[in-house]
């Protein structure tokens, strides 16, 4: 798997970041304590596979927001894939996911998410 793109909306500490991997062929995350590095790794695997380092999709919400969602583009082989994935609080203890996995086709991106998001 080759990123691509990475998009996020209130992930984490990030507000809002854009990343464009399509030029990188090696990298190296540097900087600070909490300046992020790790957000970015968290993002890209919640996003596949809903993991992070966090025990609930809630806790990786930006402070005092009430949303977040995060667009993963790359390629395997020379296929390129999307996937979005959102969290949306509804309560107190409860939340809102949606999950869209696409392929590109020759008519733009085409839906392949299953029936459930698991």
């Amino acid at each position: 798997m080759i990123p691509i793109t990475l998009n996020l909306k209130n992930f984490m500490s990030y507000r809002e970041l854009q990343l464009d991997f399509s030029e990188i062929h090696v990298a190296c995350l540097s900087g600070e304590n909490g300046s992020g590095k790790s957000s970015i790794l968290d993002a890209i695997t919640w996003c596949l596979w809903e993991e992070a380092r966090s025990s609930s999709n809630e806790d990786l919400i930006r402070l005092g927001e009430s949303d977040m969602s995060a667009e993963l583009i790359f390629k395997i082989e020379d296929q390129l894939y999307r996937i979005m994935r959102s969290t949306r609080k509804k309560g107190k203890k409860k939340s809102e996911s949606s999950l869209e996995f696409q392929v590109l086709s020759e008519n733009g991106y085409k839906s392949i998410t299953g029936k459930t998001i698991k």
